[in-house]
């Protein structure tokens, strides 16, 4: 009993000591919020810790950490759009934390991005920040290889779109 719990000790600080960083970044660039991605985080190794995953191969770490993160900013979302619904209190917990971006080209996209949902920026996030393939997304998100093929396609119509008329809204204030 005590062999395995020091190997389960062991193997999250190997996941702890690979996905980290990736995983704490690929959050925020979800949730835009460092303390929410702090908790999310926190959470997600916890979730991993109390699930124990057996038999996942080692490639399949990374989509299973992920995929539990994403999981659990989306049920955070759908507390939140519940609680704003029956609630009459402001929601000051989804407010922007200023300074991420330190250019136009900064700030235009920081308006993009937040007329995107969580998910579009999780799909962004994943294949272009972290590289992952169509496939290993599609095991993310438990959709078909050729649907995460579409949502980025749409998603980057939509992003080219919004940035656009952003642009031509600075265009038509100078």
């Amino acid at each position: 009993m005590e062999a395995t719990l020091i190997e389960r000790q062991d193997w999250l600080k190997e996941l702890y000591d690979k996905y980290s960083k990736n995983l704490w970044y690929y959050i925020l660039g979800v949730v835009r919020n460092e303390a929410l991605t702090d908790d999310i985080f926190q959470d997600t190794f916890y979730r991993v810790w109390r699930a124990n995953p057996s038999g996942l191969l080692p490639e399949q770490e990374k989509a299973y950490l992920f995929r539990t993160a994403t999981r659990l900013t989306v049920d955070y979302y759908r507390k939140q759009s519940v609680r704003k619904k029956y609630s009459l209190e402001e929601d000051i917990a989804g407010a922007e934390e200023p300074g991420y971006s330190n250019s136009n080209i900064g700030n235009d996209l920081e308006k993009v991005f937040s007329h995107m949902s969580e998910k579009e920026r999780s799909y962004l996030w994943l294949a272009y920040v972290e590289g992952y393939s169509h496939a290993e997304i599609a095991r993310i998100f438990g959709i078909k290889e050729k649907s995460v093929k579409i949502h980025l396609f749409r998603i980057r119509e939509k992003a080219k779109e919004l940035f656009n008329m952003n642009l031509g809204e600075k265009l038509n204030e100078a």
